[in-house]
C-alpha cells in the first residue's frame, strides 16, 4: 500500500476535527470509464489471445454491466477475466483445449489457434445455452469467484493471462496490461508499467471520467473535517484521477495499491487501506473526533464497522441499499450535501 499526502488547510483550527474517508470508486467517481477498459480488454483478450475472430464484437458493455450489477464484479481486473472466461466456457466442451496452466500468449494462441473459433459461426450449434450459465453466475453472485464455482469444474481459468509481472508484453498480467493500457492510455502505462504501450484508446478511458461530485462541494467538506482517500486501484491511479477531478488539493491522505502490484480485491486489502488512511491522518499530529468512513461498497463498510468508524452507504439506486444496510451502515445518502448531518446525528439523515 502506499500512502500520499496532500496540503492541510492552514487556515483552519484541525483539532478535534472528524476524518472522513472517501472511497473513490462509485462515491466520486462512477464506474463507467471502468467497464468500457474491461470490456475492450476482454474483447482484445480473445481476438488476440485466444484466437476468437471476432471477439471484440462479442463483448457488449450492457452484458459487462449486468456482471457489474448483478454478478458482483468490483474490480475491472475481475470483470474482465470474468467477461473472458465465461466465452471461452460458453463454446462448449468439445471445443475446449485440455486444463492447462500456461505462462506465454504463445502458449494460450496454440491452444486455441488451431480451432479458427469464429464466435458467431459456432452460434447455430451451441451444445448449451450460454444464458443459462448466465444467469447461473449472475444469480450466484460473488464476482469471478461466484462465477468459478457456477461453473463448478471449469477448465479455462487457467488459459486467462492475470497474474505474476506485469513487465511481460507476452505473458504473466496479459489481462491486466490490456486493462490498464485501455484505462490509462500510453503515457501512464509506461510509468505505470513500462515497456510498449497496451492502449486501445489513444489517451485513455480515465480522463473521460466524470466527477459523482462537485468539486466545490468536495472542497466545502474539507472546512469541516480532515478528508482522506482510500482505493482499491493503484496509488497512480488514484492520484491521475483527482487530477482529473481537480481534488488533488482537498484530500491530505490517499492510500491505493502500490506501484503495479495487481489489487487484491477482498477484506483484508479494504482493512489495511482504512488502517493506513487513519494511520496516515495520525501521522499529522492532529486528532480526529471520529472516523467516518463513506463508500458504496458493502465490504468496505463491513471493515469499518468491525474497527469502530461510522459507516455511510453512499447509494443513488434504491434497489442496493440492503447490502449497504446489511453491511452496518448507519445511514445511506445519495448526494454530499446531506454528508455532515449523518456524522453529527446518523440516525437522523437519510437513514435505509
Amino acid at each position: 500500500m502506499c500512502i500520499a499526502a496532500s496540503r492541510q488547510p492552514a487556515d483552519l483550527d484541525p483539532m478535534n476535527r472528524p476524518l472522513l474517508i472517501f472511497d473513490l470508486g462509485e462515491v466520486l467517481l462512477p464506474r463507467d470509464c471502468r467497464l468500457r477498459a474491461a470490456v475492450a480488454a476482454a474483447g482484445r483478450y480473445l481476438e488476440e489471445v485466444c484466437c476468437v475472430m471476432d471477439g471484440r464484437r462479442l463483448v457488449l458493455p450492457g452484458l459487462a454491466r449486468r456482471f457489474v450489477e448483478e454478478g458482483g464484479f468490483d474490480s475491472g481486473d475481475d470483470l474482465a477475466a470474468g467477461l473472458v472466461l465465461f466465452f471461452l466456457t460458453a463454446l462448449g466442451p468439445t471445443l475446449r483445449p485440455p486444463p492447462a496452466r500456461v505462462e506465454t500468449a504463445q502458449e494460450v494462441r496454440r491452444a486455441f489457434g488451431a480451432k479458427h473459433l469464429r464466435y458467431g459461426e459456432l452460434m447455430a450449434r451451441q451444445e448449451f445455452d450460454p444464458t443459462d450459465l448466465l444467469e447461473s453466475a449472475l444469480a450466484r453472485g460473488g464476482g469471478f469467484g461466484g462465477l468459478l464455482r457456477s461453473l463448478r469444474n471449469d477448465t479455462l481459468e487457467g488459459y486467462i493471462l492475470r497474474s505474476g509481472k506485469l513487465d511481460d508484453p507476452d505473458g504473466g498480467n496479459l489481462l491486466r496490461r490490456y486493462f490498464l493500457g485501455a484505462y490509462l492510455g500510453p503515457a501512464l502505462f509506461d510509468e505505470m508499467v513500462g515497456g510498449p504501450p497496451e492502449s486501445l484508446c489513444g489517451s485513455g478511458f480515465i480522463y473521460e471520467e466524470a466527477p459523482l461530485a462537485r468539486p466545490g462541494r468536495v472542497a466545502a467538506l474539507g472546512d469541516r473535517a480532515s478528508l482522506a482517500l482510500v482505493t482499491l486501484r493503484t496509488a497512480l491511479e488514484a492520484r491521475v484521477a483527482l487530477e482529473v477531478l481537480e481534488l488533488t488539493e482537498s484530500f491530505e491522505v490517499v492510500v491505493g495499491c502500490a506501484g503495479s502490484q495487481t489489487p487484491s480485491d477482498d477484506h483484508l486489502s479494504r482493512s489495511r487501506l482504512l488502517r493506513g488512511a487513519v494511520e496516515g491522518h495520525a501521522q499529522t499530529g492532529d486528532p480526529a473526533s471520529e472516523v467516518v468512513v463513506l463508500s458504496a461498497d458493502p465490504m468496505m463498510l463491513a471493515c469499518a464497522v468491525e474497527v469502530g468508524h461510522k459507516a455511510v452507504g453512499f447509494c443513488r439506486r434504491r434497489e442496493l441499499r440492503k447490502k449497504l444496510t446489511e453491511a452496518g451502515a448507519l445511514a445511506i445518502i445519495a448526494h454530499l450535501e446531506t454528508l455532515e448531518r449523518v456524522w453529527a446525528s446518523p440516525v437522523s439523515a437519510d437513514t435505509p
